[in-house]
């Protein structure tokens, strides 16, 4: 009899084992996604779960190396019925397919067999809802690439002696045992680099159920000799790790763990979603470094360098959260600004939504989730922006909740990009900056003294004392938004080094790119934050916490020599007037010529 199927069982396989997950991690969560919700359908207070690397001798050119051969994951859910479990390693069978039904982490039926044999030729299942009395089937990938369609029944069997050895699970009422064997694709060979990974990225994932209890994640690995005996090598208890860095008790480096180094900047935003006439929530939340978090001790080690700022580094885009687990982290929304490692966004939303935010069948992705920028995409199509969106409602259109959703995080963005702009004005004029800009500016003053250009300015310096001048400094600083105990340090070190040129970002309401004023001797240079030059150089170039950089310390040069080629004028002269006239027209015509950057 022909076979008249639309695509052949081991076409599909192969098709679908090539479009798998994005690493070993990945898939592995899939599988603890199912633990979960199996534990909340069986009124658990709470789940635990055991991810177990078994690793073997293997040989590689006369060399013996430890490898991982398999991969365990033991549950206490509840278990399988034998054809739900039988169901269980069928593609697009899962149990909440039904709409009605979709209340927490499953949805598509894939998660078991996709994520399996995306890492794996062989999955063995074991499954018990009562002690003594386990059900077992498997999925072959050998037998259905020789013709195979249909997943064997579930049978009695008992675990293996040796299964027990690995977790204590095994003894639970009711609970599932997944066995990955016939490992090709594994992300990792040795369990201390799949740990070291996972425990960052699985603690991110289901920091939700951590933190409230609902969930433990234990990972173990075990070395099985040659007679299958276990020897156990290693145990790690999975923490939260939270991108918005306000749990308690997470894998954040010590003083943060348990102290959170970011605040909630507001109360989370509700947005509410409408389809097919019901209306769902999508929860924004916003956080932002506290300027403690920032601040370092040491002034030769920027807060980026510090731990918990290569830790936050590794945190950096938008957490989208689906059923309180993490799909992704967007970074659509991140530019390369180091400093966007110091706010961080939480998008959370049900999985009645997955239609509108375009959720893929891995759960790695929401597809319709991304930074838009709605006034561009309307121009490109020659319609006016409200005229644009309003087509996109009345169409329920993904995009118009896409673009409403976008509008708020670029507004609170921006918001939270000039606070720790703000935050960094103050500690980049704090005691930890290396001050390159200012010594190669105070050098080149000294020089032009030495050579006979000696100003006022100059005179001043000498005969002002030390005292006066840091108090003088530290009050300009405080007045200029700088904490008056941060103020204070930064005036003695300067004044203590004879550093005689301070940048400081202002507010000025005029047209100049910059201003600057003569103080006890040295300059207090005013670079305007309303002038477009700020926006579109000056920010740009500032990339480094912890020093400027070569172009922006070269862009002080060139301001610092027009001050002390203004300073050298004489006082009252023609010179002097006409320097200072030039400066302000140039800005403004600067201004002119910038304008259209921003439109």
């Amino acid at each position: 009899m022909s076979n008249y199927n639309v695509l052949p069982a081991s076409l599909a396989i192969r098709s679908m084992k090539s479009s798998g997950f994005k690493s070993t991690d990945y898939a592995v969560a899939e599988l603890i996604d199912n633990s979960i919700q199996a534990g909340e359908k069986n009124l658990n207070t709470k789940t635990n779960i055991d991810v177990v690397c078994v690793e073997r001798k293997i040989k590689i050119n006369n060399k013996k190396y430890n490898a991982i051969k398999e991969i365990l994951i033991f549950d206490d859910a509840g278990g399988m019925d034998p054809d739900t479990l039988r169901n269980s390693l069928r593609f697009g069978q899962g149990t909440n397919l039904d709409p009605e039904e979709q209340k927490g982490m499953g949805k598509f039926g894939m998660g078991l067999p996709n994520s399996s044999i995306s890492q794996c030729d062989l999955v063995e299942v074991y499954s018990w809802q009562k002690k003594g009395e386990v059900f077992f089937t498997k999925l072959d990938l050998e037998a259905i690439y020789q013709g195979s369609e249909e997943i064997p029944g579930a049978v009695k069997k008992d675990i293996p002696k040796k299964y027990h050895n690995a977790s204590n699970l095994c003894q639970a009422d009711g609970g599932t045992l997944i066995i990955w064997k016939k490992l090709d694709k594994p992300s990792w060979v040795r369990h201390e680099a799949f740990f070291k990974n996972s425990e960052f990225l699985v603690g991110r994932m289901y920091r939700h159920y951590i933190s409230s209890g609902k969930a433990e994640i234990n990972f173990k690995a075990f070395f099985e000799d040659g007679i299958g005996n276990f020897e156990k090598k290693h145990e790690l208890k999975i923490r939260p790790n939270d991108p918005l860095m306000l749990m308690h008790g997470t894998s954040a480096p010590d003083g943060y763990n348990d102290n959170p180094a970011f605040e909630e900047t507001d109360r989370p935003h509700l947005f509410p979603v409408s389809i097919n006439g019901k209306t769902s929530i999508v929860k924004m939340r916003f956080s932002i470094a506290k300027k403690t978090t920032r601040e370092t001790t040491d002034q030769n080690v920027s807060a980026g360098a510090t731990p918990i700022g290569k830790y936050c580094a590794r945190n950096i885009g938008v957490s989208i959260v689906r059923a309180d687990r993490e799909l992704e982290l967007n970074t659509t929304w991140i530019s390369p600004d180091t400093r966007e490692r110091w706010w961080s966004i939480e998008i959370s939303f049900e999985p009645e939504l997955d239609d509108i935010f375009g959720v893929t069948n891995d759960k790695q992705h929401a597809r319709n989730l991304y930074q838009a920028d709605l006034s561009n995409d309307a121009e490109n199509l020659d319609l006016k922006k409200y005229d644009y969106l309003e087509t996109l409602r009345d169409s329920e259109d993904p995009r118009y909740w896409n673009y409403e959703i976008s509008r708020i995080i670029n507004a609170r963005i921006s918001t939270m990009r000039k606070t720790i702009s703000d935050q960094q004005s103050s500690k980049k004029n704090g005691p930890s900056k290396k001050r390159k800009s200012e010594k190669i500016a105070t050098l080149a003053i000294n020089e032009r003294s030495q050579k006979g250009y000696v100003t006022n300015t100059d005179k001043d310096n000498i005969h002002t004392s030390i005292e006066d001048k840091t108090n003088r400094i530290s009050d300009i600083y405080h007045e200029n938004g700088m904490m008056e105990e941060d103020a204070i340090k930064l005036a003695n070190m300067m004044t203590s080094n004879n550093l005689r040129f301070h940048y400081i970002d202002a507010s000025l309401n005029s047209g100049s790119i910059f201003d600057f004023s003569q103080e006890c001797g040295d300059y207090v240079v005013k670079i305007n934050r309303n002038h477009p030059v700020y926006k579109n150089i000056f920010k740009i170039l500032d990339d480094n916490e912890d020093e400027d950089s070569a172009g922006l310390i070269g862009l002080k040069m060139l301001i610092s020599a027009w001050v002390r080629l203004e300073d050298e004028a004489m006082e009252g002269s023609k010179d002097k007037e006409f320097y200072e006239d030039t400066r302000i027209a140039w800005g403004q015509m600067t201004r002119d010529f910038m304008r259209g950057l921003n439109d």
